[in-house]
């Protein structure tokens, strides 16, 4: 991916990977250009090579075009 190997890249990698093993979803947020893009793209780059490894999909949200409960879902009180 022409990337320069960076010890701070890495870290950030692992702990989105980290985070992809305990949670359905999340988000990603940062300033413009902070390598937010870059890291998952690497991440499911990497994911990808790894046979028996599950699909990896990915979906981008704008949060100012939907509804809050469309994004996070809507919590039912059932009794």
């Amino acid at each position: 991916m022409n990337l320069e190997a960076k010890k701070e890249f890495f870290i950030k990698c692992i702990q989105l990977y980290e985070t992809a093993q305990v949670r359905h979803g999340f988000m990603l947020v940062g300033a413009a250009g902070c390598a937010k893009s870059t890291i998952y793209a690497t991440l499911i780059a990497a994911w990808s090579g790894i046979p028996g490894q599950l699909k990896i999909s990915m979906v981008k949200m704008n949060p100012k075009a939907i509804k809050g409960q469309e994004m996070y879902g809507v919590m039912n009180n059932i009794s």
